[in-house]
């Protein structure tokens, strides 16, 4: 288990920063997951997918958002080897997931914007 992440006031500016543009990319992901819900043949999307939650990855890292970090790398690597394959069948089931995933990521997120109260990750708690 991770050590918990203390969240005082001179952090809490670029949590909340973190936490805008993380929400800017999950609704990207979205829109990159409808489009290829519409398409299943469009597996490049997957590694545009792979692109963008890497950015969140590097933050959350960065920020010592370990479990948000670890489950923005799992999506990356589902995304980027999934772009590989074309078996309509198989990317229909990986973008259910990754919709699952995104949904994951957003409850995560709003668990560190709400810093202090319980979350999925376990690791959040303010330096109040």
């Amino acid at each position: 288990m991770s050590n918990p992440v203390f969240i005082d006031d001179s952090m809490k500016e670029i949590v909340d920063e973190f936490c805008k543009e993380s929400e800017k990319y999950l609704g990207e992901l979205e829109e990159i997951l409808f489009s290829l819900e519409e398409d299943l043949s469009q597996v490049s999307y997957l590694e545009k997918f792979g692109q963008i939650i890497d950015r969140i990855m590097g933050a959350a890292k960065s920020l010592e958002f370990h479990k948000i970090a670890t489950m923005c790398e799992l999506g990356k690597v589902i995304g980027y080897k999934s772009s590989q394959i074309h078996d309509l069948k198989m990317i229909n089931i990986v973008v259910a997931v990754l919709f699952d995933s995104v949904e994951i990521l957003k409850k995560m997120l709003t668990s560190v914007a709400q810093a202090g109260e319980v979350n999925i990750e376990g690791s959040i708690v303010t330096g109040k």
